[in-house]
């Protein structure tokens, strides 16, 4: 595969990462650790197989299958909202316990006024 492929195929990896992440407020986590974590990762490998460049292209892109899979298995801002009492743009509802957007002032669910 010729270098700039590879490059561009990479980067859109972790563009997708960064977009699920994203989706679910967490994208500080997911793109960061999955980019520095590539880096780490290809360092090391490329040192153990002697820089052999195929392994080392293998090698990138283990970081985006592992920060997309992180991504995926991190609540979304809803979810912790509802453990925490607010996250992001949510706030877990005194009356009824379900997750509702910071700035509304009656529930959704139970349509109770919210101070």
């Amino acid at each position: 595969m010729n270098p700039l492929n590879g490059f561009i195929l990479y980067v859109s990896f972790c563009v997708i990462v960064a977009i699920v992440a994203n989706k679910r407020q967490r994208s500080w986590a997911a793109f960061g650790g999955s980019s520095f974590a590539g880096g780490v990762c290809i360092v090391l490998i490329l040192a153990s197989a002697g820089g052999n460049s195929t392994v080392g292209g293998f090698a990138a892109f283990i970081s985006p299958i592992v920060g997309l899979i992180a991504s995926l298995a991190m609540k979304n801002g809803q979810q912790v909202a509802l453990s925490e009492g607010k996250f992001g743009e949510y706030k877990k509802c005194p009356f009824c316990s379900e997750a509702v957007r910071k700035e509304a002032i009656k529930c959704k669910h139970c349509a109770s006024d919210i101070a």
